[in-house]
């Protein structure tokens, strides 16, 4: 990060990424400071296509998602994230299911959480946050956080679409013109064009207040699954640890995620198993070893069920490996 008359400089300027992939993780090798992780949900490749411009203190993204997945991890340090998802699945951030066209809001570092059942686009604004802020308030009168305490963000229909437009115009202009010339004073005109353009059709919406969300403590849970991904840990074991009874585990994970536990565990299972093999070693006794690892007993179902998600057996994966050099 530098600093110039009086600018934060967290971006490249002027650098374009535009990316298709059915390998979602390589995305972490071409963007500037996202450092995430995906677990695929859906059987089938989870194509993913990504296209992103940079000023120096702003980064937009477009990015879309063929099929379900949970993604966690890192944005840009040093900025405030914004995120809008367009399509008609299911989006939980953070353990609650988004409202449709709910801007996501975060700031100091946060970690993503979101899990996404549904083809959709997802469309993120990272700003440096010292400019995001005094930006904020001078447009809305108050500081984000005080708004977002009784509040949510969310966009209007019609406004998504204008904003949509308004992005891809800048996308564009971008692509075609050589910003190597730019001073600050000219990215500058530019990146208040694009915040102060997104602040005009954000308008805030009251939080209902909470029902009975507070009761079940959907972080802890899943946090003991992932502690227990390498055992035989069963629901019931989940449900005796949270003082909970199997319907309200299944009532609580549809509710607030959109999925049922049976399914997320399974698929958090499968995840870890591939990246371990993408990892590790290249054999069949290693592939026993590491699905016995966690859970597996019988080779055959598991490598159906591998075989279903992944669209390739587990020994497919180790020979792509051997192949890649990865």
């Amino acid at each position: 990060m530098n600093e110039k008359n009086g600018m934060k400089k967290i971006f490249e300027p002027g650098s374009i990424i535009d990316l298709q992939t059915t390998e979602p993780a390589t995305i972490n090798h071409v963007s500037q400071g996202w450092q995430m992780r995906w677990t695929q949900l859906r059987p089938g490749p989870l194509s993913v296509r990504v296209r992103a411009f940079h000023t120096p203190r702003l980064q937009y993204a477009d990015s879309f998602y063929s099929s379900d997945y949970l993604l966690e991890g890192a944005y840009p340090a040093g900025s405030v994230l914004l995120a809008l998802i367009r399509g008609h699945g299911t989006y939980s951030f953070k353990n609650r299911l988004l409202q449709p066209f709910e801007m996501i809001v975060m700031e100091k570092n946060d970690e993503i959480d979101l899990l996404s059942r549904g083809s959709h686009a997802v469309l993120t604004l990272a700003v440096e946050s010292v400019y995001f802020h005094r930006s904020f308030r001078r447009h809305f009168g108050h500081p984000l956080s005080v708004l977002l305490r009784d509040n949510r963000l969310t966009m209007l229909p019609p406004y998504v679409g204008h904003f949509v437009r308004q992005m891809h115009g800048w996308m564009e202009f971008f692509e075609r013109h050589d910003t190597s010339g730019y001073t600050p004073l000219d990215f500058a005109a530019a990146e208040d064009n694009i915040l102060y353009g997104l602040f005009s059709l954000l308008r805030t919406e009251p939080i209902p207040p909470r029902s009975d969300q507070g009761r079940f403590d959907m972080r802890r849970a899943r946090e003991l699954l992932r502690e227990h991904l390498q055992s035989d840990y069963t629901l019931s074991d989940l449900a005796e640890e949270m003082g909970v009874s199997v319907r309200t585990l299944q009532y609580n994970f549809r509710k607030h995620l959109g999925i049922l536990p049976k399914e997320y565990l399974a698929k958090q299972k499968l995840n870890a198993i591939r990246e371990e093999l993408q990892r590790g070693g290249r054999d069949r006794a290693t592939v026993a070893a590491v699905a016995r690892r966690y859970g597996f007993r019988h080779m055959g179902h598991f490598i159906r069920q591998y075989r279903t998600l992944f669209g390739e057996t587990p020994a497919q994966t180790l020979k792509k490996r051997k192949s890649t050099g990865r």
